[in-house]
C-alpha cells in the first residue's frame, strides 16, 4: 500500500507532498529525486526491471561520492594541511577456530547508509 502511494506521487509529480519536512528543508531536491527514482525502480513489478542489491549499493555510493566531491572542493585545503595523511583503504586477514576472513578490504571513507546510535 505504501509503495503504491509512493508510485502514484511519483507518477503525478507530487512527491514533494509526501516528503517529510526535514527532507524538504535539509536535502538537495536533485538528490531527493535521484533517490526517489532509484526507489521507484526497486518497486517495479517486473523483476527484470528491478536493480539488484549490488546495483542499488553502487548507485547510492555514486550519489554519496558525488556529494562528497562537491563538498571537498568547497573546503579550503590550507585548513587541513596539519592533518596526518591516512590510507584511503586497508586490507586485513584474520582467522580463528570459528571465523576466517581473508583479504577483506574496507574503505576509511565509507559511511553507513543508515547512521545509528550505538549503546
Amino acid at each position: 500500500m505504501l509503495g503504491v502511494y509512493f508510485l502514484e506521487a511519483m507518477r503525478s509529480d507530487s512527491l514533494h507532498e509526501i516528503l517529510d519536512a526535514r527532507i524538504k528543508e535539509g536535502c538537495d531536491q536533485e538528490e531527493v529525486l535521484a533517490v526517489a527514482n532509484l526507489a521507484r525502480r526497486c518497486l517495479s513489478l517486473n523483476s527484470e526491471h528491478r536493480p539488484t542489491m549490488r546495483d542499488v549499493f553502487i548507485e547510492l555510493d555514486r550519489m554519496q561520492s558525488k556529494k562528497k566531491g562537491i563538498q571537498s572542493r568547497t573546503q579550503n585545503d590550507e585548513e587541513h594541511g596539519h592533518i596526518i595523511a591516512m590510507p584511503k583503504s586497508m586490507s586485513l586477514s584474520y582467522s580463528s577456530p570459528n571465523i576466517v576472513i581473508e583479504n577483506s578490504s574496507f574503505s576509511l571513507e565509507s559511511e553507513p547508509l543508515m547512521p545509528h546510535k550505538t549503546q
